[in-house]
């Protein structure tokens, strides 16, 4: 008996495949494709630790060791700072601050029971002025070869 795949359009319009003969790969299917769907027209990419130490190593020419012990003691200072209420500002980039949330009511929404929610602190983040006129920027595109010989 030849499998075939059928396409399935979901409620929340995505489209899963699976194969009549194996279902067991439906639910993976579905998976990646909501997650999938959920970046389409967005350049979702994050960054990890490991490669902003390879950008510092790359941008400063220091080793990679070197370059991930500034980028922890960066982030140590950072952390430390903030824990003792400070702010850090760093012009052009940003500013980074720790502001108090005061106590509120609030209501279990399952339940509907009114609880109170205790005051806490967050993390706030300010962009700064350069950064925010890199990020607006248009895209250059890239100059056309002629293949003209000058």
């Amino acid at each position: 008996m030849r499998s075939f795949f059928t396409k399935i359009l979901a409620s929340s319009h995505k489209m899963c495949y699976y194969m009549d003969a194996e279902v067991f790969a439906w639910q993976d299917l579905c998976k990646y494709e909501a997650e999938r769907s959920q970046n389409i027209g967005r350049m979702v990419s994050t960054m990890t630790k490991t490669q902003l130490i390879e950008a510092v190593a790359q941008k400063t020419k220091l080793t990679k060791k070197d370059s991930e012990a500034a980028v922890n003691a960066f982030l140590a200072a950072t952390q430390e700072a903030l824990v003792a209420g400070e702010k850090i500002q760093i012009v052009g980039f940003g500013t980074f601050a720790v502001k108090q949330r005061a106590a509120r009511k609030g209501m279990n929404p399952q339940t509907k029971k009114k609880i109170d929610i205790p005051a806490s602190k967050h993390l706030t983040f300010s962009a700064g002025k350069t950064i925010k006129a890199a990020i607006n920027a248009p895209k250059k595109k890239a100059a056309k070869k002629t293949g003209k010989k000058k």
